[in-house]
């Protein structure tokens, strides 16, 4: 009986020491290899700080005009020409005023019609010189 415990005391004797050499010799191994990649690691992080700064600045300075235009279009917004009428009474139609493209569309567009009117009443009047037969 006494050599049964001797040996469950050995056994787990051996189990505790195992299980404590793979702890720490996890952390050695893990600090011999960064000792060892101390070197490829550092120039990987400035590898990459400098490729980001390559990618970064180019974007950015694309974006820049981007971003100025936006808030160049939020200061607009903010007069009260260009806010949207809040009421039916804020509605001023009385006057509207038309630059040299839009003031010429829509004569453009009458003349059309008025153009089109003409040659139907002139067909008109030609019909109306045709008698029909009566039943």
């Amino acid at each position: 009986m006494r050599l049964l415990v001797q040996e469950y005391l050995k056994t787990k004797d051996k189990v505790c020491k195992n299980y404590i050499t793979e702890r720490t010799g996890e952390l050695g191994a893990q600090q011999e290899l960064t000792k060892s990649f101390k070197p490829v690691i550092e120039m990987q992080k400035a590898v990459a700080k400098d490729l980001a700064k390559e990618i970064t600045e180019p974007v950015t300075s694309a974006l820049q005009p981007i971003t100025e235009g936006v808030q160049k279009a939020n200061e607009l917004a903010k007069y009260p020409s260009i806010q949207a009428a809040k009421t039916d009474q804020d509605i001023d139609t009385s006057m509207v005023i038309l630059g040299t493209v839009a003031g010429n569309y829509p004569s453009l567009q009458v003349r059309k019609m008025l153009t089109k009117h003409l040659d139907c009443t002139t067909n008109m009047a030609n019909f109306s010189s045709v008698t029909v037969p009566s039943r």
